[in-house]
């Protein structure tokens, strides 16, 4: 992953920068970004003249961005490819899957021979319509 770099504040008097984060970002990181976040927009947002203008509208845009990025640097599943949870899951949905599709080939299997069977009737009733056609014709 690509180090996430520090924020540059425009005034460091009243906000402190975090530590830099490690890679990937330990637990004490993210608290930190967050921390960090939440003091900047305090200090944004505070009555204290001094530091609302020493605050700008783009170091509360810098700490923002550096949480993101803190943020989307988390490994969900501790370098895990899957939970073992969704790989049992995922067993049992393949496993049913493959007993559907052997049970479709069968289907399939059985409307082919019922195909067959009914093509072997029509013929059967052609010729037993011929046969009574010529049996009831007066010539016979």
């Amino acid at each position: 992953m690509t180090p996430i770099t520090l924020p540059q504040l425009s005034s460091q008097r009243y906000v402190k920068l975090p530590p830099a984060p490690s890679d990937p970002p330990s637990s004490a990181d993210i608290v930190s970004a967050k921390v960090f976040q939440s003091e900047v927009m305090a200090h944004y947002c505070s009555d204290d003249h001094l530091a609302r203008k020493e605050v700008t509208e783009e170091d509360v845009y810098q700490a923002t961005m550096y949480n993101a990025k803190i943020m989307a640097q988390i490994d969900p599943t501790n370098g895990e490819i899957e939970p073992a949870w969704f790989t049992r899951a995922m067993d049992n949905l393949k496993d049913d899957m493959a007993e559907v599709k052997r049970d479709m080939a069968d289907i399939k299997c059985d409307i082919a021979e019922v195909k067959r069977d009914i093509k072997d009737i029509k013929v059967s009733q052609g010729k037993t319509q011929h046969v009574a056609a010529i049996a009831s014709s007066p010539d016979f």
